[in-house]
């Protein structure tokens, strides 16, 4: 045995040391030859004449400057090994380096990337982390081993998507083209079939579904909603008209769209117009008469609606809303107090006009 069990060459006892100033013996002489030899060939050669026939410790050393083609190995025992058991790198099928973990396969490569196996979690340190395909094709994520979940496509431009998650207490954002110098950037949403789209609340406990748009056959009508800076946004469609179903009780009441200061009521034979700005002819005109003085049995501030019994005429066109008195009586209702018409004093009464387009 050349070498000692702990890499140590040890010549042959029985045939070494020499004697001095004695004959050497050729059997002596062959045997020490034999066991170097023998010792030798226990060598790994750098031309690579030798391979290993056991496992090679380093004792914590590194083999430097040097490149390995390794054995396939398994997800039990990987080819390339990190102390752990069963832990480190090894091929899974042809073309495919694997990451196995305790035994188990967490992830591989194969030609189309990296596909990771069990939950991802991402830490990163830096100011602003980026997920980037490196091509001009979209970044998808893909469930159930390949298939895509989610994607995002090429725009051509740059930050032309991006999210934003809220404080506490507040909304995430859903933003276009953010910090961009386009001018106008919008979002849209497209679903495939007959599907819908549907907007849910409450995820972290139970979701509620809250808002839902079906499918149309059609694309030439649809609704429209337009804010206003300072004023009151708008609820529309681009043809026809807004039909809601079923009935439907609105918390605030159908506000008009115009209401008209307080305006002289006057005599027989005589019209009053009130310009309503509205810029069409109003769908609807409601004018009342408001007390300012109580009379009748009416009070202060109580409104009487203006209607044909009142010996007027009321009109709309695209500018006014009219009030046309009869020429022989003055503008009259029915008392509270007594329940018989009776005829205003001008000075006690206010008309109010509203309109609805």
């Amino acid at each position: 045995m050349p070498f000692n069990g702990a890499g140590v060459y040890v010549p042959p006892g029985a045939d070494f040391p020499a004697v001095t100033q004695t004959v050497i013996s050729s059997t002596h002489y062959n045997n020490v030859i034999n066991d170097i030899a023998t010792g030798l060939s226990l060598c790994l050669t750098k031309d690579g004449q030798q391979t290993a026939t056991a496992n090679i410790p380093f004792g914590g050393f590194r083999a430097t400057n040097v490149g390995i083609t390794a054995i396939a190995g398994s997800v039990g025992t990987p080819a390339i090994n990190v102390s752990d058991t069963g832990t480190g790198l090894y091929r899974s099928a042809a073309s495919e380096l694997a990451v196995t973990v305790a035994g188990t396969q967490r992830g591989r490569f194969d030609s189309t990337g990296l596909i990771v196996t069990g939950t991802v979690n991402v830490s990163v340190g830096i100011v602003a982390p980026i997920i980037d395909s490196g091509i001009a094709g979209s970044l998808s994520l893909k469930t159930n081993n390949g298939t895509t979940g989610f994607r995002v496509d090429n725009g051509g431009a740059v930050n032309f998507l991006s999210t934003t998650p809220g404080a506490a207490g507040t909304f995430g954002v859903l933003s276009a083209n953010v910090g961009q110098s386009d001018a106008n950037a919008g979002i849209s949403f497209f679903g495939k079939g007959t599907g819908s789209f549907d907007f849910y609340s409450r995820a972290d406990v139970a979701i509620k579904q809250q808002f839902q748009i079906l499918d149309t056959a059609s694309s030439s009508r649809w609704i429209t909603v337009t804010g206003s800076n300072g004023g009151n946004p708008t609820l529309g469609v681009t043809a026809g008209s807004l039909a809601i179903t079923p009935d439907t009780t609105i918390a605030g009441g159908l506000n008009p769209n115009f209401t008209s200061a307080e305006t002289t009521v006057t005599g027989a034979g005589t019209t009053v117009t009130v310009a309503h700005g509205l810029g069409t002819v109003p769908r609807n005109v409601f004018v009342v008469v408001r007390c300012k003085t109580a009379e009748f049995g009416y009070s202060i501030g109580d409104e009487v609606i203006i209607n044909d019994h009142a010996l007027v005429s009321i009109y709309a066109d695209t500018t006014n809303v009219g009030i046309v008195v009869l020429t022989t009586t003055p503008v009259q209702i029915v008392r509270r107090d007594t329940f018989a018409a009776g005829a205003l004093t001008l000075a006690n009464w206010k008309y109010v006009v509203r309109a609805w387009k």
